[in-house]
């Protein structure tokens, strides 16, 4: 980023050294963030080498994404349903959006448009995992301020993480506790504010579903 708003080489020698071990992934994680250096280098112009690279890196994930996407039985870019399935299926439609903005892609924008489908109600469970966009909306995310305000309806526009077939909060072990309504990994999702493993909500969700939104008009 020092480079990109700079332009400073000297920069761009210390960075050079770990371009290498700092692979592009499919998407973006809450700890794996080398995507947004790869994008800054993709996107930047004082560097055409530097751009050249990061260009084929990230075509490289893409090619990857769409590759699990194909192979997917629900047209989604993911393997399996973990904590956060909703935000890495947004991350992950993501790079192949940026790669977009560069190498078009008729491919690229159908399986976007595919994600978006899918977190809108397309899925294997019929939910709108988006707060207040529609019927099958969550009405219990796991959001302080939604289940404080002592109003029925939970804040709009809030991204939850979906189906986790682990479903680590293991909320039916508790005392009162609330089963989780199937046992098939597919299907692994409860609109309960405790069971924050899959209505849990988080702004590295929801910004790459903004991102794909924007890149679909």
């Amino acid at each position: 980023m020092l480079f990109r708003a700079t332009g400073n080489a000297s920069y761009a020698d210390e960075f050079r050294k770990y371009l290498g071990a700092e692979r592009a992934s499919g998407g973006l994680t809450w700890k794996h963030t080398q995507n947004l250096g790869w994008i800054a280098l993709a996107l930047q112009t004082q560097d055409a080498s530097l751009q050249a690279q990061a260009r084929a890196e990230l075509e490289n994930a893409a090619g990857k994404v769409y590759a699990q996407f194909l192979a997917s039985a629900y047209r989604i870019p993911l393997d399996d349903f973990q904590w956060g399935s909703n935000g890495m299926l947004a991350n992950t439609a993501m790079t192949a959006a940026v790669v977009d903005l560069w190498k078009p892609s008729q491919s690229y924008r159908a399986m976007v448009s595919e994600a978006v489908d899918y977190l809108y109600g397309r899925n294997p469970v019929s939910v709108c995992f988006m707060t207040g966009a529609a019927w099958s909306s969550p009405k219990h995310p796991h959001h302080r301020i939604s289940g404080g305000d002592g109003i029925e309806e939970p804040v709009p526009g809030l991204l939850v993480g979906g189906i986790n077939e682990s479903r680590e909060d293991d909320i039916s072990r508790r005392p009162l506790g609330v089963h989780y309504p199937h046992d098939i990994p597919g299907k692994s999702y409860l609109d309960e504010q405790k069971a924050f493993a899959v209505n849990e909500v988080a702004i590295n969700w929801e910004a790459p579903l903004v991102f794909i939104l924007a890149s679909l008009l």
